[in-house]
């Protein structure tokens, strides 16, 4: 089985027109809808993607960096070849396998999830 990107979503902004934040830096958090390759279906994924001055302007302190694509400049076409090539390397023989291996990338709900068990 292989993952696919389906779609990219941002809450906050347009993004065929976004080109960074007024002060020229980038923050902003993207929805991904990730599935397998030959359904229509898919979960959703989160990752945030930033410029270096971003991280200096608003997070002047040691951060610990998971979840995140560091940019030079907003690209759309460049993060979602990032974002493919990643998947490429995602595959399994179920679901719960390349969703395993996604999330070692990009914020899954479903990260470390255990269903409750009745006593």
């Amino acid at each position: 089985m292989r993952a696919q990107l389906k779609s990219i979503e941002c809450f906050d902004v347009d993004l065929t027109t976004y080109s960074g934040e007024e002060d020229g830096s980038i923050g902003l958090e993207l929805t991904l809808y990730i599935g397998e390759f030959s359904s229509k279906e898919a979960e959703v994924f989160n990752v945030f993607v930033c410029s270096s001055d971003w991280l200096e302007k608003y997070e002047n302190k040691p951060r610990l960096i998971l979840n995140t694509i560091l940019v030079s400049k907003f690209d759309l076409k460049e993060i979602e070849n990032l974002i493919n090539n990643y998947l490429m390397h995602c595959s399994g023989n179920t679901w719960e396998e390349m969703a395993y291996k996604i999330s070692k990338a990009f914020s899954w709900g479903f990260d470390n999830y255990q269903e409750l068990k009745n006593p």
